[in-house]
């Protein structure tokens, strides 16, 4: 059994869009329940809440499968310990975010249709302090300087943001669902493209 991860960057257009795919039926959190399942004014919230703003042409947040195999789900066998299953993955995988992203998460879904019963929505906005020439700060959404940390302290190197983000959830996976759940091979291994 497996955990992997798919990330994918996303502009406020493309967050606003997400928001229409989470109406169907799905298990929710939410940075503030008041504001419902509307992604992008959660992300305002965020940057409010922060006094954080987004640098433009920068991605907006990054829209994280964040997932484990489909078997692991349904090996409850009832329709209740599978529904148990799914909310441990969704509060695992945010609680996972939340700490590479510095309290990032500012949504996240876990559609409860038959394909996607294995794979919760995280959209984190990870928060940076940016420092000008002229010695002034503030705070903004910075992906890549947050991945970049994660990177090195997964595997000592600045670049490898995708392989740090499926390392690092397959060891939370491993510590906060099943011991069970292993990383995928490597892509240099494997021969496979990441998708």
């Amino acid at each position: 059994m497996f955990a992997y991860t798919r990330a994918h960057p996303m502009s406020v257009r493309e967050l606003q869009v997400q928001s229409r795919n989470a109406k169907g039926q799905s298990l929710h959190w939410l940075l503030r329940e008041k504001l419902g399942a509307e992604h992008l004014a959660q992300h305002r919230w965020h940057l409010a809440l922060h006094e954080a703003h987004l640098r433009q042409g920068a991605p907006a947040c990054l829209h994280l499968e964040v997932g484990v195999s489909r078997e692991w789900v349904l090996e409850g066998g009832t329709p209740a310990e599978v529904r148990s299953r799914q909310k441990q993955l969704l509060s695992s995988a945010v609680a996972w975010a939340q700490s590479w992203s510095g309290g990032g998460v500012i949504a996240a879904r876990l559609d409860l249709d038959g394909e996607g019963c294995g794979t919760a929505h995280v959209y984190v906005a990870p928060l940076a302090v940016e420092r000008h020439r002229s010695g002034s700060t503030r705070v903004a959404v910075s992906l890549n300087k947050v991945l970049e940390n994660l990177s090195v302290k997964v595997t000592s190197s600045k670049g490898q943001h995708y392989r740090s983000l499926n390392t690092s959830w397959a060891s939370a996976a491993q510590e906060l669902l099943d011991r069970r759940l292993q990383r995928g091979r490597l892509r240099e291994a494997s021969g496979e493209q990441h998708v």
